[in-house]
Order: structure tokens, then C-alpha cells, then sequence
């Protein structure tokens, strides 16, 4: 699952279920508000990777 969520105190988030048999995802920010978001893996409940990303 990827978890992308609003630093800056917004409650804009937004799940995406993964599958396994794909190498890639694409995540459409267009409707997103502008600003820093956080974008996190989670696999079996746990952490895997995260990274930041700025919508100007």
C-alpha cells in the first residue's frame, strides 16, 4: 500500500492498494492541493520506504 499525506496539517490523504504483479504505479496528483506531501510504502503493516513530494 502507498500512503501519500499532507505535512502541513491538511487532511488530505489518499491509499493505494498495490499489486504485486506490477513493477510501477502512477499516482494522479492533479486534484491534490498545492504543497509538501509525504509519500509512504507500507507492506504487512509495516514502514518499507518513504519520500517527500512538493506540488507547486
Amino acid at each position: 500500500m502507498i500512503l501519500s499525506v499532507n505535512v502541513y496539517g491538511s487532511n488530505t490523504f489518499q491509499n493505494y492498494i498495490l499489486d504485486v504483479n506490477q513493477d510501477t504505479i502512477t499516482i494522479n496528483v492533479s486534484n491534490y492541493p498545492l504543497g509538501m506531501y509525504t509519500v509512504v510504502l507500507i507492506a504487512d503493516g509495516a514502514i518499507v520506504d518513504s519520500t517527500n513530494l512538493l506540488k507547486e
